[in-house]
């Protein structure tokens, strides 16, 4: 009986430029989503909190 042949290890993936692209298309769509929920919570907060909140002492 002859012993089993090793098995090698299936080789890793590897994206394509086109997924790269699609990759990078999305990260930055995503970034700028964040960003500019960030703002709509920031002006949000200020409005609520009224004009006047700059005016005060610190």
């Amino acid at each position: 009986m002859a012993a089993p042949e090793p098995k090698t290890p299936p080789a890793p993936w590897r994206p394509s430029e086109e997924d790269l692209r699609r990759r990078r298309s999305r990260s930055l769509a995503l970034g700028l989503t964040l960003g500019a929920l960030a703002l709509l919570f920031f002006i949000v907060t200020i409005a609520k909190l009224g004009g006047n909140v700059f005016n005060r002492a610190l």
